[in-house]
């Protein structure tokens, strides 16, 4: 007798994981040390955090900069689409180590799987969920406070074992 309970789990976790698998495209300008498996890591990371099965392509581009505006270790910006990272390699003469720039980036890739799912929308980036928090500090604000709570976590489990 064949145990259907326990295959049907496999398949239905193994679909769970493969959900969104070749929807997300990041593709890396700029020189970066091992780019082509920061790219693939950095797709697997986001195809994995995206709350919603994706039924369409996204692109995410992602340009590595010496500096970037008011000495930000990155920015991102975009819609449910195509998605803009820009990631600093250095701030206020401070040159950001390896595992700091992959940090700072991990943190960006939070933010667009927040625009990609739709959570996070606007011109200014200001409304999430459907929330109005245009006069909401920055240390307040729930897109950066969830981007925090992960960056270090999701780095660890994608960039830190791999030592790249």
């Amino acid at each position: 007798m064949v145990d259907t309970t326990s295959k049907d789990a496999i398949i239905s976790n193994i679909k769970r994981r493969c959900r969104n698998q070749d929807m997300v495209h990041i593709q890396m300008y700029g020189q970066f040390k091992y780019k082509n498996i920061i790219e693939r890591i950095s797709e697997l990371m986001l195809e994995n955090i995206i709350p919603i099965k994706l039924r369409r392509n996204v692109n995410v581009d992602v340009y590595v900069h010496t500096a970037l505006e008011e000495q930000a270790g990155g920015y991102c910006w975009g819609d449910k689409k195509d998605v803009e990272i820009e990631i600093a390699r250095t701030s206020e003469g401070y040159r950001f180590s390896r595992e700091e720039l992959l940090i700072n980036l991990t943190h960006e890739l939070v933010h667009a799987k927040q625009f990609i799912s739709g959570e996070l929308t606007g011109k200014a980036m200001s409304t999430w969920k459907r929330s109005d928090h245009s006069k909401t500090p920055y240390s307040h604000q729930p897109w950066e406070r969830e981007a925090y709570y992960w960056e270090k976590r999701l780095y660890e489990q994608y960039f830190k074992k791999l030592k790249v």
